[in-house]
């Protein structure tokens, strides 16, 4: 019961740092796309 409890835990664990990382990669898409824009207002 432990052991299945702890494939739970990590598969959360896993899905999280993925949706993270993914989270991560917008931003970052984000704040090129908008370094990218800023100097063509000035």
């Amino acid at each position: 019961a432990a052991s299945g409890l702890e494939q739970v835990f990590l598969h959360i664990d896993c899905a999280f740092c993925q949706y993270k990382l993914q989270i991560n990669r917008a931003l970052g898409l984000n704040i090129v796309s908008a370094n990218l824009f800023i100097p063509n207002n000035k």
